[in-house]
């Protein structure tokens, strides 16, 4: 880069290297200016780091007083700059042309009076020529204001984006906090949201687990909040944006500082980092890492920071190398990323779809400093990258024995110092459950109106409010018979609709609280798990407890032989048409054993039920294998009804099969779901009860029941039971009797 300014006439002196230019002498020599700081010094590269952006600026050139100004004419005789009032004046060239009513040089005071009057007329001076005009004075002011507006905006418009960048707005993406002073302390009030703990919305949930989401990003801290410029997901170490391709600006609090930065940058709409470490930068964070505060990285991140090592091109995102590698970043200067970091930000199992896209460029070069770890002081090596920040413990060894590399926690950082985006939500915004939360009849302090679970569908109204760092939206939702209103944490659900065969979940407290509190008031000795296929809603009581099946059993024993025949390509035979009706109709134990044994016993159970997708079936008792003390959940049975009734498992013929065995089971048998059912309704049961080796009673009833055009599919489990219950089984008909109830 030339560092030489040309020359300017009567300067009286040269533009060398060796000269100091000032706009009110030129070009002296440098040793005049010696006491000056260093930033004052010539103009240098501006990979210098000497070089300032008071350096870079272009010497304006040298201001005229009013008093020193030409008049608009060529005359010799205007030469005299000290006095334009003595000068001649110039006829104009037309003939016939003159000055109305005067011959001769006016005074001031006409001037005043008759400025710019001139017209033609038939009275001429002495030598028979119109006097010329003198210079119209207004005029000369106007064009003098105008260009006074004029030239500063042209200027200001033309250079907008380097003013934005000197004053830490806008400007050069690549350096957003350039110049920033500002340091921002640790908000009290959010430590809170470093412990919070929130389920992986599905917007991110692919991305997340296609780029080592556990890894680099860590635990959920908020859910997915709706932001200006999309959807937004804090994690421990950094933040994950989905753009809205009809997004605006970001607000102008500091929450919003990452999505600003990211809309200075031309995206796609789909999942990106958020440039959380250049907002933390920007703003200068009080939070360190290592022993230094984002503030000090900042400090270590100007543009003018940048340097060169005569390579131009930056290597494939895959190169490895033994030696630092420069990442050019502008004009082929970047920062050097030592091997070891190197290799971490493109691993494989570390950074799957390579450096760019988890890590971004680099923000300086690598950083030594110390950190106390589990009370010891280590050597750390720091290096912040566009989307997290690098930690290198020297003291610390990994697997391999080399030194332990990890990531910062950045994105806890960036909510406890800044706080979370601004809330963009509409009214009547769709939502579903992403795990499962109360509903509140008020934000954090209100009594309980139901229970929502994952894909459960409800109707934002747009009213959202803050409890410290939880944030709440108010809801409408609808049950079966029953609808309502309350406030949901937002960090329990999700804008994103689930696929069209989702099914949705919920407490029973949603389908009606008063069944929920007679649940709850048997202390987890009854579990009811209920699935509305009409409105394809799942609601569930202490439905994921286990209890013993009983004679529940021969429903898996069934269907598990008859999926066994059919592996072997046969039909059931006679034999084995006769154990099954023994089975499952009159609940003939010696039938089950003669069926369960042959197919493989419990292995084979276990094996069967993996395959369709049901898990959890635990082996109990002094007799393990024996059928009748394994436990299950009421979900398990209420899925293995499901697929049953669907027809997603077994042929058409097996399915028809033991449906019909389901529907004949003997009269005395049909206690709970099918003395409850609704009058005229369709019924596919199975009961069981038990006396356990361990304590009272296990008696339950599940069933699939069919009443016109509403289907629902129950199974209730009970455990400690006395044994009253089991030759009048009260509870478990009061609950199915007011499901019944409240699905047709």
């Amino acid at each position: 880069m030339d560092d030489r300014r040309p020359p300017r006439r009567d300067d009286g002196g040269s533009a060398l290297p060796s000269n100091r230019y000032t706009p009110g002498s030129g070009y002296r020599p440098r040793s005049e200016s010696s006491s000056r700081s260093p930033s004052s010094r010539g103009p240098r590269d501006w990979r210098d780091q000497d070089w300032s952006e008071e350096d870079r600026r272009t010497p304006p050139t040298r201001p005229r007083s009013p008093s020193n100004r030409r008049p608009p004419s060529r005359d010799a005789s205007w030469d005299n700059r000290d006095s334009w009032d003595d000068a001649p004046q110039r006829r104009p060239a037309r003939a016939g042309a003159g000055y109305a009513g005067e011959s001769g040089p006016r005074s001031r005071s006409a001037r005043s009076r008759d400025e710019g009057d001139w017209t033609p007329a038939a009275t001429r001076n002495g030598r028979g020529a119109p006097p010329k005009k003198k210079p119209n004075r207004a005029w000369l002011f106007a064009i003098l204001g105008l260009l006074l507006v004029v030239v500063p905006s042209v200027v200001v418009i033309s250079q907008w984006s380097r003013i934005q960048t000197l004053i830490g707005r806008g400007g050069d993406p690549l350096f957003p906090w350039a110049h920033q002073t500002q340091q921002t302390a640790v908000n009290p009030d959010y430590d809170a949201f470093a412990t919070q703990q929130a389920a992986i919305d599905p917007a991110f949930k692919a991305y997340y687990d296609a780029h080592a989401g556990a890894t680099l990003l860590g635990t959920p801290l908020t859910g997915a909040l709706p932001t200006s410029g999309g959807l937004a997901q804090f994690f421990t170490d950094g933040a994950l944006l989905l753009p809205n391709a009809q997004s605006s600006s970001a607000g102008s609090v500091s929450g919003d500082t990452a999505i600003q930065i990211a809309q200075t940058t031309k995206g796609s709409n789909d999942v990106v980092r958020l440039p959380i470490p250049p907002a933390l930068l920007k703003l200068g964070s009080q939070l360190t890492v290592g022993s230094l505060s984002y503030g000090d990285l900042r400090t270590a991140a100007q543009p003018e920071k940048l340097v060169s090592s005569g390579t131009p091109a930056t290597p494939a995102p895959d190169a490895t190398s033994d030696s630092p590698v420069l990442f050019a970043v502008k004009n082929g200067s970047g920062h050097t990323i030592p091997p070891a970091i190197w290799a971490y930000v493109n691993g494989s199992a570390t950074s799957p779809g390579g450096m760019l896209a988890n890590f971004g460029r680099p923000l300086t070069e690598a950083l030594e400093t110390t950190a106390t770890v589990d009370g010891a002081s280590h050597h750390v090596v720091v290096q912040p990258f566009w989307y997290g920040v690098v930690i290198v413990d020297n003291d610390a060894k990994d697997g391999k024995g080399q030194p332990a590399i990890s990531v910062a926690p950045a994105g806890a950082d960036y909510l406890r110092t800044l706080g979370p985006p601004t809330v963009a939500l509409a009214a009547k915004t769709p939502a579903w459950g992403n795990a499962s939360a109360a509903l509140l009849d008020a934000p954090a302090t209100g009594k309980v109106v139901g229970t929502i679970g994952v894909n459960f569908p409800l109707t934002l109204t747009g009213e959202t409010k803050w409890n410290k760092t939880t944030l709440w939206y108010n809801a409408n939702f609808s049950a079966a018979k029953r609808s309502g209103s309350g406030w949901a944490p937002a960090s329990a659900l999700t804008l994103t609709a689930p696929p069209k065969d989702a099914r949705p979940e919920a407490g029973l407290d949603m389908l009606s609280p008063d069944l929920a509190a007679y649940v709850d008031s048997q202390q987890k000795n009854l579990g009811v798990a209920v699935y509305d296929v009409t409105r394809n809603v799942y609601y569930g009581e202490y439905d994921k407890e286990t209890f013993y099946l009983a004679s529940s059993a021969k429903v898996y024993i069934m269907v598990s032989y008859l999926d066994w025949l059919e592996k072997q390509g046969l039909k059931p035979s006679s034999n084995d048409l006769n154990n099954l009706t023994l089975m499952i109709e009159n609940s003939d134990n010696a039938a089950a054993d003669r069926l369960y044994y042959p197919q493989g016993g419990a292995a084979r159970q276990v094996s069967f039920l993996n395959s369709i997708g049901i898990s959890g079936l635990e082996l109990y008792g002094p007799v393990p294998t024996f059928w009748g003390y394994t436990r299950f959940t009421p979900t398990a049975m209420v899925r293995m009804l499901t697929l049953l009734n669907t027809g997603k498992i077994l042929n058409d013929d097996d399915r028809k099969l033991a449906l019909d065995l389901m529907s004949h089971v003997e009269a005395d048998q049909h206690w709970g779901v099918g003395d409850t059912a609704p009058k005229g309704a369709t019924f596919y049961m199975k009961n069981g009860w038990i006396d356990p080796p361990d304590g009272p009673w296990s008696v339950n009833s599940s069933g699939i029941v069919v009443a016109g055009s509403e289907t629902y599919i129950i199974s209730v489990y009970t455990d400690h039971q006395p044994y009253s219950e089991f030759t009048n089984p009260l509870k478990i008909s009061k609950v199915c009797g007011d499901i019944a109830k409240l699905m047709v």
